[in-house]
């Protein structure tokens, strides 16, 4: 392995590192973050499920419908986000995206957008419509490294 490989290597560590450091003293609350971050406007031609009270559509993801790939999230991911029913998932995706709830907002290479709290690991997925993708929490480091990986901040 040449050093400009190596180099690489070790600064992706260091920042994954840097990134377990954050989320340590998010859950020991010594430190805080207090986001700004702008949500994306609902997109006007999305076909994905009609909501109220202006929160985000859900994607129709590659299942071609928005319930239906909704329904198959909430079954795969509600018990690690707390939500007892695929409405109540649907609204706690929505309010994680709350600038006051400590996201981060991540610019994915592919065009796509995650928010993520260090503090409880919960990301939310932003599709290139807009639309809410996923919602879950981030529990191997592989993820994170992932996350990092896509990131172009």
């Amino acid at each position: 392995m040449n050093s400009q490989k190596m180099g690489a290597a070790a600064m992706k560590k260091i920042v994954l590192l840097g990134i377990l450091v954050v989320i340590i003293l998010f859950q020991k609350g010594i430190f805080s973050h207090s986001s700004n971050t702008e949500i994306h406007e609902q997109n006007t031609n999305s076909q994905a499920i009609q909501n109220t009270n202006n929160q985000l559509p859900w994607s129709k993801g590659t299942v071609g419908n928005a319930e239906k790939n909704l329904t198959q999230h909430y079954q795969k991911h509600a018990q690690e986000v707390g939500a007892e029913s695929v409405g109540d998932y649907y609204k706690k995706a929505n309010d994680a995206l709350d600038p006051q709830n400590g996201y981060i907002k991540i610019l994915r290479t592919d065009g796509k957008i995650d928010y993520f709290n260090p503090e409880t690991r919960l990301l939310v997925g932003l599709s290139t419509s807009g639309d809410i993708s996923t919602f879950h929490k981030v529990v191997h480091p592989a993820k994170l490294q992932r996350l990092l990986r896509e990131s172009v901040n």
